[in-house]
């Protein structure tokens, strides 16, 4: 269940990430991150609930119209650059492209209250 709409379930996740690295199982920031398939969307899943905490929205990274002039396609891939902070407020870098993307975007996912 997403926290802040009340919504059940989202489907169709396409690429995922845990945005922690700790040895330890289910350190308390610790979060995984997926795409929406088909969406600008990432979302951030706490591990132990599974109930999407956050959804961060792409559209305005790579506008559609642009896309359709440029022959790209959806949002389809996250990587972690590496430059994670552990649950700092400066928040988790990632890489982000798409399907036919001529460019990756590296953004920073700003940290909330858990």
């Amino acid at each position: 269940t997403d926290r802040d709409s009340g919504e059940e379930g989202v489907c169709s996740n396409d690429d995922t990430e845990c945005n922690d690295d700790t040895s330890s199982p289910h350190k308390q920031s610790m979060r995984i991150l997926a795409n929406v398939w088909y969406q600008d969307l990432i979302i951030s899943i706490h591990p132990e609930t599974g109930e999407v905490e956050r959804v961060y929205d792409f559209r305005d990274l790579y506008p559609i119209e642009q896309r359709q002039k440029d022959g790209a396609d959806v949002l389809n891939g996250i990587s972690l650059t590496g430059a994670m902070n552990g649950g700092s407020e400066d928040g988790v870098e990632l890489w982000i492209t798409g399907k036919l993307w001529p460019n990756m975007y590296r953004v920073r996912l700003k940290q909330h209250a858990t």
